[in-house]
């Protein structure tokens, strides 16, 4: 069997990668933040998908949703990570509260980082299983900056660089990380703030 993880599947680019993974064959694990998303989504794909309920930036969560698929993972490792949930918080840096600025980097940058340290060992790093793939969901504002989306253009920023890091540290094992930098793409990620 082959597994793909995916974060913030509810909508937008997580759900399509979804739906396209399963109609050619993958087990998808994806997690989302509300109750009646998985509802929703479970009924659509109820043999195919192993749907998670947690926020990315609630470290307790987050651990504890994903452990309750390790026995799936132990057992079949992981093809590919993609790490698609975001959030963009808008509007003039100067304005932007230090908890909005926090939450923009809690979800863009350091739950990827934790998420990703999570799922190494099935993704290759320990070698009984095959190496993956790691996929961040980037944008062009990670290459670009645009006024008025300061934090959102420094979320970006950073997973790039991390991206670049985790590249170059992972390809002993073979896992190749790789980031898509879409441009503007009509979803729902700025009335999720």
């Amino acid at each position: 069997m082959d597994i793909v993880f995916i974060t913030g599947v509810s909508s937008g680019i997580g759900y399509h990668v979804m739906e396209a993974l399963i109609a050619n064959g993958y087990h998808v694990i994806g997690s989302l933040r509300k109750e009646e998303d998985r509802d929703r989504i479970s009924k659509l794909f109820p043999n195919n998908a192993t749907l998670l309920n947690f926020d990315v930036r609630n470290v307790d969560q987050s651990v504890s949703e994903i452990k309750r698929v390790m026995p799936l993972l132990k057992e079949h490792g992981l093809s590919c990570l993609i790490n698609n949930a975001g959030i963009a918080m808008p509007g003039p840096m100067q304005y932007l509260s230090d908890e909005d600025f926090e939450t923009q980097l809690d979800v863009n940058v350091k739950s990827v980082r934790r998420i990703t340290n999570m799922l190494l060992p099935f993704l290759g790093t320990d070698t009984k299983y095959k190496p993956g793939r790691i996929i961040n969901i980037s944008s062009v504002s990670g290459l670009f900056n645009s006024p008025f989306n300061g934090a959102y253009c420094i979320s970006k920023h950073a997973l790039e660089s991390m991206n670049d890091i985790y590249r170059r540290e992972l390809a002993m094992f073979g896992i190749k990380v790789v980031a898509i930098e879409p441009g503007p793409i009509k979803t729902s990620i700025w009335s999720k703030i």
